[in-house]
């Protein structure tokens, strides 16, 4: 294959310059990668292969500064001066010759060019090279080239050469500035160039010449500058000569650049070249790549992050497998992007997406606060800028991530320094917004942000989502939300196919979301990246580069030509149609008729019904079409699919939106056709349901078994109506059963969109609970640490409401931070899943963006007895002995705890803190919802269960939900005389009948699984009954 060949060229390239020239010309280009003796404070004790990693134990740094040496044959020639240049050597590299010290420098990250000035540097010498690398260890806080201590137990700590180390030979003067401006009209391109002399004087060359090469090496445009001082311009206008660069048609050049002086090259200079234009449209809404519309569609690699991983010292510099892993199948899924998050990539990995076509997101390596200082900074922006400059396939260039706007600011002004010598990038988080939403993984993002591209006043990149982290092995990351995020959305016992499935959905389906809803990038995170922080996205050995099922997911997200379902409803009767819309992209220079195939898969992934369509699309285009689908006969699990028929731009694997669809015909419990069931006169919808299912409600003043009320009631007792609670209360004191749905206010989060209100059958309209949203007009660089309004600030840490509930039970409700769409059984409510034909059914109901399942509320029952206090505190990490045994404190900082068996334990106070800093330093959507300096609140838990000694009342969990699993949306308070309270606050009302279902996509609406979720809710407490009478007669 083309790689290989390139690849097995490239090594026979420097195979040759290093052992086989006996003459080089001045000009030329020495290189020494290969291998090379190592050792700790220049004790030689191991060979090393350069570029790589010396050591194994990447996790801390090296115990003394890190030696490297190579004993080199220096060519005969003409050449006069050399210069090393070290591309990337971590950290503040020292060089020496024949054990002399010949230069020193800060830094290493970026490229550095030492001048070998030394009397045995001479054509035809034998010399020793040493490079002397400083331990992490001994590395200054403010040198440029350290990583941020937010990053340290993520990422290598090992001082290594991260890419080539060569030798450049020259005349006198040497090129150290080459930077090409292409002009607007995309015409002409202005190249600003300089030499520096040898130090013996000033004087200029004859010539400097610039000619552009095309993949053959021959010349194409040609240019020769006779120059007055050591720096200049020249344009070279090549109207059709040079064809444009993109990810879909890659033309790439070289430029060349040689001095000349008394007819012969004193230096020459090859970068990477192509005609390409990349900025923003005038209003805003896109990116242009050569004057036409693009979204960036692509993946992140964290570089130094993966270096920590024990198989990067195979694979760190070998540039096949990189093809192999990265370059190809992000080309062959349709992605254009690779985001090389936090540390620039060795430049050979550029080179790769100059030559096969991915546009490059560049960043430094500062996060979550100031790396360098206001001296160094400019310098090492100016480096990474050159760099982007040198590869047509720089798009955008980030100067930082996740950091404080006060010290944004400062490194901002940093570039603003220097920016004038260089094209006008593009520059994340000022020219873009860059966020980072972690939906279906660690938080529920999509539920309470972006409704659409217009929500935002420049270009979107989501270029972090996804992140359920895993390693090639399906082991979950040791991130510390990881293991909580999967639990949150698939309970705890979940097994590799299921978290598969949840990347699956996390990224593709995600990815897909941000598309149709016009955001102008996506990089799903990561794809390559260490066990502790983001895993990769790969199953098996890494050297086999197979890739995990979430690539394929990807495709329609990636794929310049796609089709995409808008459809999150997952519940569906029988029989029933539904207009399901089609988004159709051609981010495609040609138009072109769109081929789609819609089909529905049964279980056994044979498809049982299919429609072909198709439409015309110009180029540059999307449009929506509407199907009309109607769902199988049978009760099941089914998939609708729309697959592509006529991909474009390279894509070699199927294009295809998915989304696991559930015919469900509902079952009346057995229990619940012979019971007499209560309902509040005010309750007509709930009534009129309870009638169409063949049951027998009646008022709740007459002998029933069981009543059941909705959000009607709610609203009734929320605004202070006091005549159906003695009526509720009464009947628990007499031993009936009693149902509460929908309790407390229906809060979908601050931020996000209000749904329509449910409309009663006599008109009332009960809108969601709404608090006034914070002003984001003035948000600038980090729009997604804004914070909530103050209200909500004001309000949160209070109660929305407390009182006394049927029973005389107390209870009260919280804001929560964030509303749910998984919801699970507890160990007590299984049979709540009952003919639901799997624990997955609460996964998502019909309506509201996202299928929100629970509300950001969290209700607490304030009485609860010993078992149920020991319960809510054993899901908050308490030691449920130690509670028993007084004294034992509870410490908790903004839902996050920590326990002490004393009221003044700073050791546990300073973990509290750091753990919650960290979570909003690392998570920046939850920034805003999270004070991590606020007063911690300390409690004596141990006497707050003593005193519940005495309670006859049983509180049992019957559902769990949320970060932790700590919020319990469904309780069951079990009464000594028999009565029972279930009090649930799950998102039921609008989703039990077809006759108040909303008509907008994120309107509630019916869902079948809702609706038999309720009823097994109301037999619940009936079978519970019949099987303890059962038990007292056994």
């Amino acid at each position: 294959m083309k790689s290989q060949l390139t690849t097995m060229k490239l090594k026979s390239i420097i195979i040759v310059l290093t052992l086989c020239w006996s003459v080089i010309l001045s000009g030329q280009t020495l290189n020494l990668n290969g291998e090379w003796e190592t050792g700790i404070d220049r004790q030689y004790t191991s060979q090393t292969m350069v570029p790589g990693i010396p050591t194994t134990n990447t996790h801390n740094p090296a115990p003394g500064s890190v030696w490297f040496k190579k004993q080199i044959q220096l060519p005969e020639g003409d050449w006069t001066n050399v210069s090393l240049v070290l591309k990337s050597a971590l950290y503040r590299p020292r060089v020496y010759i024949n054990g002399d010290k010949v230069g020193e420098s800060i830094g290493g990250m970026m490229p550095i060019s030492f001048g070998l000035s030394h009397k045995q540097v001479k054509p035809g010498n034998e010399i020793v090279l040493e490079i002397e690398l400083t331990s992490l260890k001994d590395v200054p806080e403010d040198d440029p080239a350290k990583p941020s201590p937010a990053d340290l137990w993520r990422s290598c700590q090992a001082s290594w050469i991260r890419d080539d180390v060569s030798l450049i030979f020259y005349n006198n003067w040497q090129i150290t500035r080459l930077i090409p401006f292409i002009s607007e009209s995309r015409t002409s391109v202005n190249i600003e160039w300089g030499i520096s002399p040898d130090g013996k004087d000033a004087s200029v060359p004859d010539q400097v010449k610039f000619d552009i090469l095309d993949a053959t090496g021959a010349v194409v445009l040609t240019s020769k500058v006779k120059p007055k001082s050591l720096a200049g311009s020249v344009t070279i206008p090549f109207n059709d000569q040079l064809k444009l660069w993109s990810p879909l048609d890659p033309n790439l050049y070289q430029l060349r650049t040689q001095v000349i002086h008394k007819g012969k090259v004193a230096h020459e200079k090859v970068i990477n070249y192509a005609p390409k234009t990349f900025g923003i449209s005038e209003d805003k809404s896109k990116f242009l790549l050569n004057g036409n519309p693009c979204t960036l569609r692509g993946g992140s690699i964290v570089w130094n992050r993966f270096a920590r991983e024990a198989v990067a010292k195979d694979l760190i510099d070998d540039r096949e497998w990189f093809y192999e892993a990265i370059i190809k199948p992000f080309k062959e899924h349709g992605a254009n992007l690779l985001r090389f998050h936090l540390y620039p990539p060795p430049e050979w990995m550029i080179d790769l997406c100059d030559e096969y076509g991915l546009l490059v997101q560049l960043e430094a390596q500062y996060f979550h606060g100031m790396g360098g200082s206001r001296e160094t900074l400019p310098v090492y922006y100016s480096k990474l800028l050159t760099l982007g400059a040198q590869h047509p396939s720089t798009a955008l260039i980030q100067l930082f991530n996740e950091t404080e706007p006060e010290l944004e600011k400062i490194m901002h002004d940093s570039y603003l320094e220097i920016s004038s010598q260089f094209p006008n990038y593009l520059i994340a988080n000022s020219d873009t917004y860059n966020l980072h939403r972690y939906w279906w993984s660690m938080a529920e993002n999509v539920a309470l942000y972006a409704n659409s591209w217009k929500d935002y006043d420049r270009p979107t990149v989501i270029d972090e989502f996804g992140a359920n982290y895993m390693n090639e092995n399906w082991e979950v990351s040791s991130y510390p939300r990881a293991e909580p995020g999967f639990d949150r959305f698939l309970n705890v016992g979940h097994t590799p196919e299921m978290r598969s499935k949840m990347q699956e959905w996390s990224y593709g389906r995600i990815g897909e979301y941000w598309r149709r809803i016009g955001i102008q990038g996506i990089a799903p995170f990561c794809t390559l990246g260490p066990f502790e922080d983001g895993g990769n996205w790969y199953e098996g050995p890494l050297e086999e580069a197979r890739l995990k099922p979430l690539w394929s997911s990807l495709a329609s997200a990636y794929s310049p030509r796609s089709v995409s379902m808008e459809i999150w409803d997952r519940n569906f009767e029988p029989n029933q149609n539904i207009e399901l819309p089609l988004y159709l992209f051609n981010e495609y220079p040609e138009g072109d008729s769109v081929q789609v195939e819609l089909r529905i898969l049964n279980e056994e992934s044979a498809s049982i019904w299919s429609v072909r369509l198709s439409h015309w699309l110009d180029p540059f285009a999307e449009a929506v079409k509407k199907v009309n689908v109607s769902m199988p006969a049978t009760g099941g699990d089914y998939v609708l699919e729309a697959e592509l028929l006529n991909p474009v731009g390279g894509v070699k694997v199927p294009v295809i939106s998915r989304w696991e669809v559930n015919v469900h015909e509902v079952v009346v419990p057995s229990v619940l056709k012979s019971a007499s069931i209560g309902v509040p006169d005010s309750e007509l919808e709930l009534s009129a349901i309870l009638r169409d299912l063949g049951l027998k409600p009646g008022s709740i003043t007459d002998e029933v078994d069981i009543i059941v009320t909705s959000h009607i009631t709610w609203d009734a007792i929320y605004k202070g109506d006091s005549s159906v609670m003695p009526q509720l209360d009464g009947a628990i004191r007499a031993g009936k059963k009693v149902v509460m749905l929908d309790v407390g206010p229906k809060f979908h989060g601050e931020k996000c969109p209000t749904p329509a209100p449910i409309v009663g059958a006599d008109g009332t309209e009960y809108p969601a609970h709404i608090i006034q949203k914070g002003d984001t007009s003035k948000n600038t660089l980090l729009l997604a640490s804004q914070s909530f309004s103050d209200e909500f600030e004001a309000r949160r840490e209070k109660d929305i409401w407390s009182g006394d509930f049927p029973g005389g039970v107390s209870m009260s409700m919280k804001y929560a931070l964030e509303p749910e769409s998984h919801f699970h059984p507890s160990p007590f409510g299984n049979e709540l899943w009952n003919d639901l034909s799997g624990k997955d059914r609460t996964w998502l109901w019909n309506g509201l963006r996202g299928g929100l399942t629970v509300p950001a509320i969290d209700v607490f029952v304030d009485d609860l007895d010993q078992n149920g206090y020991l319960d809510f505190w054993l899901k908050r990490g308490a030691d449920t002995a130690r509670i028993k045994n007084a004294p034992y404190y509870a410490y908790e900082l903004e839902g996050y705890f920590g326990f002490s068996d004393t009221n003044d334990d700073l050791l546990v106070l300073q973990d509290l803190y750091k753990r919650v800093h960290f979570v909003v330093e690392d998570l920046v959507s939850l920034r805003g919802l999270l004070d991590p300096d606020s007063d911690a609140k300390i409690q004596d838990i141990s006497r707050v269960y003593s005193s519940l000694g005495g309670k006859s009342e049983k509180i049992v969990p019957l559902a769990i939900a949320g970060y932790g699993l700590n919020k319990t949306p469904i309780q069951m308070i079990d009464f000594a005389n028999g009565g029972k309270l279930i009090v649930s606050n799950l998102f039921t009302a609008g989703r039990l009948t077809k006759e108040i279902s909303g008509s907008n996509l994120y309107d509630y609406r019916f869902d079948p699984v809702c609706l038999q979720f309720v009823l097994n809710m109301l037999a619940f407490p009936l079978e519970s009954e019949e099987s303890e009478r059962n038990s007292d007669l056994n």
